[in-house]
């Protein structure tokens, strides 16, 4: 087991709610007050489901080396020098935690925070015996910044990514004392994500962490996937700086850490640690995670084999070349860094996405702001965009009616060469995304793709009351996502 780090040398104690302790409940309260002993700093630590009646009973209170709660809640570090008096809370609104003066209501700011005077060295990653290794591995990567990213145009920032770094070490020892007795199993090694995913689900389960959130704790989720993805591939850490692109204040990305490796051919290999942790909490699959660690590790794959199930290819095997199945098979292998790079780089901020139908509305209703017909749309030939959304759409479908990706090359087929969903159902009658965003444009209704996800939830629910109370729809296998369908809600929307 590996003990909690000592993240702030003679630290002392403080007192704090079991919900806290048994982490039942996030930290939300922080209250300084004198001391009653010498071991005592004063800090009262509650949580967010502390009520008066249950502060009340002293059995629901502990005594806690105030380091072994700053490794459950790190943001704890920064208000250890605060003075007696000191009324604080953490607000988490999805955009990070903040600390937060309970009297005025205002923000604390960053500069005020207390920092410790040694941070934690980059080679203290690795387990015991693997020191030495650890110590090599890290080196390799550690400080230099990325290459000039091609795609986007974006430069790393060396401050902001100097700063991330210096805290990952922070956050993965704060990982390893919340693994508790299976910190030893947190050994940065793919096969370890298994150990991490079940973790991170837990701490889902009691609110720690959240989709499209950003607070501390998921931090360290995120700092530990990229450093095991590091590990695994090479490359190095990225921050994107809205110094470097002005244009993208409301690119999810910006502040935002991802690693990036280039393989034989020169090509960038992005993976976003944020994102797979997202995945992962929606998902609650481990293997979703370490497959799309190993995508971002693997080598160039030269030879692909060919899609030859007619299930897929939606026509005969004759008909498709090795080349159409070679470039579907591509298509789908890029999915889930297009889908990422759709939700995170080209829609705008407000778009919540999370493959819901109020996602398909808001989608549609930026569609119908962006372009006034058709014609302007294919005059824009936002190739980027297009792709995206229609990845987008189609997964979205498939979530909740099942299915799979299929492509067709006859050129009597009405969406030839353009990749469709056909649902699990006995009549998988294609249906073409690209085709509806053309769709949305030529009606203006507001409500195409919605409708068509209120039909498949409906024939959901009723085959579910054929079949079985708990029958689920199934999915065809796509690289990185989750292959099971969530349960869809009880009842199809009117």
């Amino acid at each position: 087991m590996v003990d909690v780090p000592e993240f702030i040398p003679g630290s002392g104690a403080c007192l704090v709610s079991k919900n806290v302790a048994t982490r039942a409940g996030r930290v939300r309260w922080m209250v300084r007050e004198e001391s009653f002993d010498p071991a005592d700093n004063g800090w009262r630590i509650f949580s967010h489901i502390d009520t008066a009646e249950y502060l009340a009973d002293a059995a629901n209170l502990q005594i806690l080396p105030f380091n072994d709660v700053c490794a459950i809640e790190p943001a704890l570090i920064g208000i250890y020098d605060f003075p007696v008096g000191s009324d604080l809370q953490l607000v988490d609104e999805g955009a990070g935690i903040k600390v937060v003066d309970t009297a005025s209501g205002r923000e604390v700011p960053p500069e005020s925070f207390y920092v410790p005077d040694v941070p934690a060295p980059r080679t203290s990653f690795g387990a015991p015996q693997d020191a030495e290794r650890e110590s090599e591995q890290a080196n390799s990567h550690a400080g230099q910044a990325a290459p000039p990213r091609d795609a986007t145009g974006a430069r790393p920032t060396p401050q902001a990514l100097v700063e991330w770094e210096e805290r990952v070490p922070e956050l993965i020892a704060a990982l390893w004392a919340r693994a508790g007795k299976h910190a030893d199993l947190l050994d940065l090694s793919v096969e370890s994500l298994a150990t991490v995913a079940h973790l991170a689900v837990e701490d889902a389960d009691r609110g720690y962490i959240r989709p499209v959130d950003h607070g501390t704790a998921k931090a360290a989720y995120v700092a530990y996937v990229g450093e095991v993805a590091l590990r695994a591939g090479g490359g190095d850490w990225v921050v994107m700086s809205v110094e470097d692109r002005p244009l993208d204040q409301g690119n999810r990305l910006v502040g935002r850490p991802f690693v990036e490796r280039r393989d034989e051919t020169g090509a960038a290999r992005v993976m976003l640690p944020e994102r797979a942790v997202d995945a992962l909490v929606v998902s609650r699959s481990a293997d979703e995670l370490v497959e799309i660690v190993r995508r971002y590790a693997s080598e160039r794959v030269e030879a692909l084999t060919p899609v030859a199930d007619a299930r897929l290819t939606g026509a005969d095997e004759a008909q498709v070349t090795p080349e159409q199945a070679e470039q579907f098979q591509e298509w789908l292998e890029a999915m889930h860094p297009r889908l990422a790079r759709f939700e995170d780089f080209i829609t705008p901020r407000e778009w919540t996405g999370g493959y819901t139908r109020e996602s398909l509305a808001g989608l549609e209703q930026y569609v119908l702001d962006m372009w006034p017909d058709q014609q302007s749309f294919v005059d824009a030939a936002d190739l980027d965009f297009t792709d995206g959304a229609v990845r987008y759409i189609g997964e979205t479908y498939l979530r909740v009616a099942g299915g799979g990706w299929s492509v067709d090359h006859d050129p009597t087929f009405i969406y030839s060469g353009r990749p469709v969903v056909r649902f699990d159902r006995e009549n998988r009658t294609p249906v073409s995304p690209f085709h509806l965003l053309s769709t949305v444009l030529n009606r203006r209704s507001g409500n195409v793709l919605t409708s068509i996800w209120d039909g498949q939830a409906r024939q959901v629910a009723e085959r579910r009351a054929t079949e079985a109370p708990g029958w689920r729809p199934r999915r065809d296998s796509v690289p990185g996502l989750m292959t099971e369908v969530p349960p869809p809600p009880p009842t199809a929307a009117p």
